[in-house]
């Protein structure tokens, strides 16, 4: 380490005392106190957590946050449909039949979507490349590959949740 500032102006410090005398407020036994290597300065290190107690409580809950909202963004739910379509899409490239994709009223070309369906908890993820479906009271058209993961290409239609994977935000329809 080097010192900025000469002897004379530089003004030293014991370190705090940690944790204060008769209480643990964050809840672990003892601190990781180290000496500087180097500059004399008999600072005691500490890491982040244990410099600041409530950091490590705060920490903590915005993992749990962050991990609960992996799964549980917004989602739609609906009936899905399923079509087998040969020729060009919306967005322009041909149609595959054999692929995972589907088609969205609004969603961005590209963004990539979970289709689960709700009666078998089967899921898949498709891309979206198509504009669709015109029959009332559906959210969302998958290829016929896409349905036969799913498990309902005999039945035609299925009720599904539909959660954004990669892409733009889910407008309209019913949330669940």
């Amino acid at each position: 380490m080097y010192d900025f500032f000469p002897s004379s102006v530089a003004t030293r410090r014991k370190a705090p005392k940690f944790p204060p005398q008769g209480r643990n407020p964050a809840g672990f036994s003892r601190p990781n106190c180290r000496k500087f290597r180097g500059g004399g300065q008999g600072m005691a290190r500490r890491s982040v957590v244990e410099w600041r107690p409530g950091l490590r409580a705060l920490l903590l809950s915005a993992l749990a946050l962050g991990l609960a909202a992996c799964g549980s963004g917004p989602s739609q739910c609906g009936r899905a449909s399923w079509y087998e379509l040969t020729s060009r899409t919306a967005s322009g490239e041909m149609a595959d039949p054999n692929r995972l994709a589907a088609a969205h009223p609004n969603l961005p070309f590209g963004s990539r979507v979970r289709v689960e369906n709700l009666k078998n908890r089967r899921s898949v993820v498709v891309r979206i490349n198509d504009r669709g479906p015109y029959s009332g009271g559906r959210v969302i058209d998958v290829t016929r590959a896409a349905a036969d993961r799913l498990d309902f290409r005999r039945d035609g239609v299925a009720d599904v949740r539909i959660s954004v994977v990669d892409g733009g935000p889910l407008k309209g329809g019913r949330r669940c």
